[in-house]
């Protein structure tokens, strides 16, 4: 999560299009991730896929 201060500078997106070339450099062919309630907007610009699912250790997501 980038701290309210920082959203919108592009630093998220840059910490996740820096795991995904990881993931690319590694041939891995995904990951799973847990992301707030309010990131659809943000995940889904990113081509990533958004799985609904309960986060496993908080039953309020």
């Amino acid at each position: 999560m980038v701290h309210t201060d920082f959203q919108r500078k592009g630093f998220g997106t840059m910490g996740i299009e820096t795991l995904l070339k990881h993931c690319q450099q590694e041939i891995l062919y995904g990951f799973n991730y847990f992301a707030l309630k309010g990131s659809k907007h943000f995940i889904r610009s990113l081509g990533l896929r958004n799985v609904t699912q309960k986060c496993p250790w908080n039953d309020s997501v």
